[in-house]
């Protein structure tokens, strides 16, 4: 199942995802319980997608800025998980 969500949301580029979770099992837990974003996904955003700063990431790439509020979300640790430090808001 997982496998397929990737497919879905990366075409071939899953491979990358996947080889992430390969390196380190833990990324794939999800960023925020129930959404179904998984902290590998975060990771390679952070080094395959040229994102410019987290907002870009829950408005655009992914859904979470519609469906969860800010405070409810552990905003430091997806900012780590893309690579942007030190976290500042």
């Amino acid at each position: 199942l997982l496998t397929e969500h990737l497919w879905r949301r990366y075409g071939l580029e899953a491979i990358k995802v996947l080889k992430l979770l390969e390196q380190d099992p833990s990324l794939a837990e999800e960023v925020h319980s129930g959404s179904g974003y998984i902290k590998a996904e975060f990771v390679y955003m952070g080094k395959e997608e040229q994102v410019y700063d987290l907002d870009d990431v829950l408005r655009r790439r992914t859904t979470l800025a519609m469906e969860y509020k800010r405070e409810e979300m552990d905003l430091e640790m997806m900012q780590k998980l893309l690579g942007f430090l030190p976290f500042f808001f």
